[in-house]
């Protein structure tokens, strides 16, 4: 284990009165002063030593954590703070991320916040066939002026083209490449070589996506120098979604490190997945190894939570020494935002301790504001109408309206190129009989009317929907929340619909709990729609879907 061992070894006085206490306290395993020399040397000793140590420091009534003896490779000999580069894949493409639940306009509100609360980087998703998927993605790349959008390629060259046209001619990117360790050697160093070759070619940066080590052969060593000097700027390490410790990621990455020693301007990065609840304290002992950029999330477990991470950091700076260009005042802005758009985790900031109703918003001018302060940006004025005239219509139901009733507008409005959104309903439910449904539904350009009934009046009302759409899906879930206090408040509904082997989910707001189910059935059926018209679009199959889904990268 790769700890600072000049600092252990000073702090029970030294080399000789060292090996005397593990000799005393230890007669059956004594060590001697060469040992401890060899450990200094080495800058790492046996765990079983560590262990050994932590039962001297108790014996000795002194304080002993691992933590603090952690070698901070990423300092220099003053100690000056380093930049934390922070990359969020919040938008990651897997069945964990945001992506799956957010349709075409509130991926760009969410990207929109991203870079003001100042991401570095921010991964928009990743290359692959569909036109459709391909033109949202050169939207959200286009959209960003300071952080860097990425796209992760595989390592085949006509994957690393479409990902490059994401950006749109533009030299402001990053390609993330992701290549196994066998990549390193043999054959596939080949088609390695090739791709980062083409990336650098094509203007944009090159990060290098690979499942972290115990160790690495000399084989593999000479195999990472030589791809690093074709022009990689990022190295990450991943997880590949196994069950890694704090002290096996602090190892690997500074082994990694001692096996590029000629480049030390590379910039290392980990990702570390969530999935057994290790993500932050891996990904710090990442930092404390000499990581200078992580991957972070808002939802989901393929990354490290952006808010326990920042939160650890702010309260261990002497510790950790590291500074991000993060900007903590849009943080819970950014959090409720994700939530209003998701319904997912509601609570990570929770404001309810100091929540206030807003003031009264006297125009539009006022109210745009009032939206910007809350990171809360429309692409039109007909959208900011829309969305001022839903306000004007809670306000006249609400008593008070809060924050949180804000970022619910985002779920409430429907672009106009969204087939499915409803007009009117009329629900009647009597003890003894069945409850009835009657919607009004604009689909596809034309005014449907459509009734049902069934064994409760949310069902009679899905049942109504799907005489319209008649979309064949099952649903999955149906959760219900309320936004704020008060029996006034605002109910935000989650509909899940599966079909086609993928799940699709949609968000509803209203003071009315029935018209907030419908609004969000809508919602998902409209991503089932949007998904199946991207799957019915000519694709180019010349790779198959990137690994990284399944794997957590």
């Amino acid at each position: 284990m790769d700890i600072n061992i000049d600092k252990l070894i000073s702090d029970f006085g030294g080399v000789a009165p060292l090996a005397r206490l593990l000799e005393q306290h230890f007669p059956d395993q004594p060590i001697s002063r060469a040992a401890i020399y060899k450990w200094r040397k080495r800058g790492s000793m046996p765990l079983s030593q560590i262990e050994r140590i932590a039962r001297l420091a108790s014996l000795a009534g002194k304080s002993f954590e691992l933590s603090d003896y952690f070698a901070n490779q990423d300092q220099d000999q003053n100690g000056h703070t380093a930049t934390l580069r922070v990359l969020d894949a919040s938008l990651r493409p897997a069945r964990l991320g945001l992506a799956p639940a957010l349709g075409e306009r509130n991926q760009q509100t969410l990207v929109r916040q991203l870079e003001k609360l100042g991401m570095d980087r921010i991964e928009i998703g990743q290359s692959n066939g569909h036109a459709h998927t391909g033109q949202s993605l050169a939207m959200l790349s286009a959209m960003l002026e300071h952080a860097l959008p990425c796209v992760v390629s595989e390592l085949d060259e006509h994957a690393v083209l479409r990902a490059a046209e994401l950006f749109a001619g533009r030299k402001h990117g990053v390609i993330r490449l992701h290549a196994p360790v066998e990549a390193l050697h043999g054959s596939g160093s080949v088609t390695l070589r090739r791709c980062i070759q083409l990336v650098c070619h094509l203007g944009l940066q090159t990060e290098l996506l690979m499942p972290a080590q115990e160790g690495w052969s000399d084989e593999q060593q000479d195999g990472l120098r030589r791809v690093v000097s074709l022009g990689v700027t990022t190295l990450t390490l991943h997880d590949a979604g196994q069950h890694w410790i704090p002290e096996q990621w602090a190892r690997a990455i500074r082994m990694a490190r001692q096996a590029l020693p000629a480049h030390a301007d590379l910039c290392w990065g980990a990702c570390c997945h969530d999935g057994h609840g290790l993500g932050t304290a891996n990904t710090l002992a990442a930092i404390r190894a000499g990581a200078t950029q992580v991957e972070t999330t808002f939802v989901g477990e393929h990354a490290a939570s952006i808010n326990q991470l920042q939160a650890t950091l702010e309260a261990h700076v002497s510790l950790y020494r590291v500074r991000s260009d993060l900007r903590m005042d849009a943080l819970p802005a950014t959090s409720s935002l994700i939530a209003s758009l998701t319904g997912a985790n509601r609570h990570m900031h929770d404001p309810s301790s100091h929540r206030h109703a807003i003031g009264p918003i006297s125009g539009r001018k006022a109210f745009r504001s009032k939206l910007h302060s809350l990171g809360i940006e429309f692409d039109s004025e007909a959208m900011l109408n829309q969305a001022f005239a839903h306000f004007r219509d809670l306000e006249s139901r609400k008593r008070d309206v809060f924050d949180e009733d804000l970022h619910a507008l985002l779920v409430d409005l429907t672009p106009a190129q969204e087939p499915y959104r409803l007009i009117s309903q009329y629900i009647v439910s009597e003890t003894g009989e069945p409850p009835q449904a009657r919607l009004r539904i604009w689909s596809h350009g034309q005014e449907i009317t459509t009734q049902a009934s069934g064994s409760g009046v949310v069902d009679a009302a899905f049942r109504a929907i799907e005489n319209v759409i008649q979309s064949g899906a099952r649903l999955v879930l149906y959760s219900v929340n309320a936004l704020t206090e008060g029996t006034d408040s605002q109910g935000e509904v989650l509909v899940r619909l599966e079909a086609d082997g993928y799940r699709h989910s949609g968000l509803g707001a209203d003071t009315d709990i029935l018209a907030s189910s419908i609004k969000a059935y809508l919602a998902a059926a409209n991503r089932l729609a949007q998904a199946r018209q991207a799957a019915a679009e000519p694709q180019d199959n010349t790779t198959s879907p990137h690994p990284a889904s399944s794997q957590g990268i």
